[in-house]
This record gives C-alpha cells, sequence and structure tokens, in this order.
C-alpha cells in the first residue's frame, strides 16, 4: 500500500515450493522467509505424518500474519499457463518462469490487475463480457 492505493509497480515475490516452503524472490536472488523453525512456512516435509488440511489451515494463517506484517496488502497465485491482466488492458500467458524466455523480459509482474489460472478460464470470461 502507498498513500492509501495498492501498490502495483514494485510487486513482492513470494516463491512457493511443492512442500510449501516460502521463499522471497529478491534481485540478489531467492532467500527463505524467517518466520522460525517450527513456522508452516518452513514447508511440510514429504512423507510427514498428520493431516494435510490441517497443515494447509496453519500454513494459511501463517501466511495471512507475514503479509500483513510486510504490508502485503494483495496476493496473486501465479502458476504455468496462468493469464496475466494488466491495469492498462493488456494481457500475457505466463508459460514457464525461464527468465531467458520473452514473456519475462522487463518487469511482467508489475500492474497485474487480475490473474486468470488458465487462458480456457480467461476466455469463458471474455465470451461472458461479450468480447
Amino acid at each position: 500500500m502507498r498513500d492509501g492505493a495498492l501498490d502495483r509497480t514494485r510487486p513482492v515475490q513470494l516463491r512457493v515450493n511443492q512442500v510449501y516452503a516460502v521463499d522471497l524472490q529478491t534481485s540478489s536472488g531467492v532467500i527463505p522467509i524467517e518466520d522460525g523453525p517450527d513456522s508452516p512456512l518452513c514447508g511440510r516435509p514429504l512423507g510427514s505424518n498428520g493431516d494435510l488440511q490441517q497443515f494447509l489451515a496453519r500454513w494459511q494463517a501463517a501466511l495471512d500474519v507475514y503479509c500483513r506484517r510486510e504490508e502485503i496488502a494483495k496476493l496473486f497465485r501465479l502458476t504455468q499457463g496462468c493469464v496475466i491482466e494488466r491495469t492498462d488492458g493488456t494481457y500475457f500467458q505466463l508459460r514457464n518462469f525461464a527468465n531467458d524466455q520473452p514473456w519475462m523480459r522487463g518487469s511482467p509482474f508489475r500492474n497485474i490487475q487480475r490473474v486468470y489460472r488458465s487462458p480456457f478460464r480467461f476466455l469463458a470470461t471474455s465470451d461472458d463480457a461479450g468480447t
């Protein structure tokens, strides 16, 4: 937030891996989130005992606390294949996260307005709007 409005020009990039460990992407690389050794944001090792749904509820609560503490006001879940719509009305499909590809050049995550989980969902929404 900046001056009471969302600041979409400097996005904070959090990366979540397959065991739900959360890292912060910075210009100097990826650093793990320091939230204590027992934090669910450190991840859940494969083969762990315990109910996955309970872990995910604790993980989401810990992520919410982290976002409030870091003053992150809006989250978008970006995955391979999603369609990103910007505030100026342009959009592009994020095919993968390879930095050498054209869709990752410049600042692809600035000014995000909305994210569609798949191109099919984007097309369905566009059809509903009459476009």
